[in-house]
């Protein structure tokens, strides 16, 4: 086991360590030596027209047909409301199907809101709306007939696309349904151990990368890392920040502004992902959150971990994941705790039983709002660096659930 030394007993530790028819519409940072993910098995109609996988280190203007960025619109040469295979008459309707992804163009995102908003044949404001499977599939029935704008959200993520609606059919939407590569404002903030960046750039998004000069085991200043979360208008463009493993965090989770400026972010709708001893951060600012007195786990294992979310083991298709721990000490949290203000229970995603403390069944990924409106915090206490064999792209498909669920 390759060994990390013991945080003082006083300093806590976070971390993640688819009528009558179909008709078709028309319509980072250097990863250098490490393994591109394959995101799971996808279906079959989503992956056959994946764009090329970025090498290690590009991001999505590395690679060409950005599948988030081109519009089903209606032929070339046919003005909307022309009769062309369903055609659009007057008061008729067809049906939109398809299915969410991410920018990649082959991973699912599910549980995404696809909604219309548009008029009826009288002219009314319609507006409708469904919500994708756990496998990402979506029917949206009684839709106008003519040029649609279709939007998707979920969390911090947010796209829109054009599509040519046909009466009487039912219209898959192809280019332009998946989430764009900026469809979310991300930073990551890096550490000493663990890298989401590069499952990031597996997904083809854009995000910002922040030194947080972790080199020399957590007695530096921060790096870059200290002043975006010491200034709140920086702060504030982003909606979604990741921050991996390391040492430093204890530092920087420490300066009172800093804490101050992560509370009022989520407040307003930021979230928040951590690894490990990113736990700091909660530790500091959202305490309520956990029982984790002293805990941590030393010993190189592999845990067999539950999944009891539903929405995760609905997309996972399993109800156990295996889950491999090779550096030490380990972050772990005793049991999930309870909003004081809401009442509601730190959710728990995955749990699992560690060598240390035979007979618990400890949180392993948890999450929690602060604030009934504000954004979601997340963390897990393993690494996806840490994964060998089948286990890397495994739970390399747990954490590509997580950064849409943010």
């Amino acid at each position: 086991m390759s060994a990390r030394y013991l945080l003082p007993l006083g300093i806590a530790l976070l971390g993640l360590a688819c009528g009558g028819g179909t008709s078709t519409g028309n319509g980072g940072s250097d990863a250098t030596g490490h393994q591109d993910l394959a995101p799971g098995d996808a279906p079959a109609d989503l992956a056959a027209d994946a764009p090329t996988e970025a090498a290690p280190g590009e991001t999505a203007d590395d690679v060409a047909a950005d599948p988030g960025t081109t519009p089903d619109v209606a032929p070339d040469g046919v003005a909307p409301g022309a009769d062309i295979v369903g055609g659009c008459q007057e008061c008729a309707y067809g049906t939109l199907k398809g299915l969410t992804c991410a920018p990649d163009g082959k991973t699912v995102v599910s549980g995404v809101t696809v909604s219309i908003d548009t008029v009826d044949c009288a002219g009314n404001p319609l507006h409708l709306e469904t919500v994708s499977d756990a496998q990402g599939r979506y029917l949206l029935p009684q839709v106008p007939c003519g040029q649609q704008k279709v939007h998707l959200t979920k969390g911090s993520y947010a796209h829109a696309f054009d599509i040519w609606i046909d009466a009487g059919m039912e219209v898959e939407a192809i280019n332009g349904r998946c989430f764009g590569a900026t469809a979310a404002k991300i930073a990551v903030l890096t550490g000493k151990w663990d890298a989401i960046e590069y499952l990031l750039n597996n997904l083809k998004l854009k995000f910002d990368l922040y030194d947080s000069d972790d080199s020399d085991g957590g007695m530096s200043s921060g790096g870059m890392a200290m002043p975006l979360l010491q200034d709140a208008k920086e702060l504030a463009a982003y909606n979604v920040i990741f921050v991996n493993c390391g040492q430093v965090h204890s530092m920087i989770a420490g300066d009172p502004t800093v804490r101050k400026n992560l509370d009022d972010w989520v407040e307003k709708g930021g979230s928040f992902y951590g690894s490990d001893y990113a736990d700091v951060y909660v530790n500091m600012i959202w305490p309520w959150a956990w029982d984790q007195p002293d805990a941590y786990s030393i010993f190189s294992q592999t845990v067999h971990a539950e999944v009891i979310d539903p929405p995760l083991f609905a997309y996972l298709g399993k109800m156990q994941q295996d889950i491999q721990y090779q550096l030490g000490p380990i972050s772990t949290v005793k049991a999930p705790g309870k909003n004081p203000t809401t009442g509601e229970d730190t959710m728990v995603h995955l749990r699992g039983e560690f060598k240390e403390y035979p007979g618990e069944v400890r949180p392993i990924m948890l999450s929690f709002r602060p604030y009934p409106k504000g954004g979601k915090v997340m963390f897990a206490n393993f690494h996806h660096e840490e994964q060998t064999g089948p286990l890397l792209a495994e739970v390399a498909r747990i954490l590509y659930w997580v950064v849409f669920e943010l």
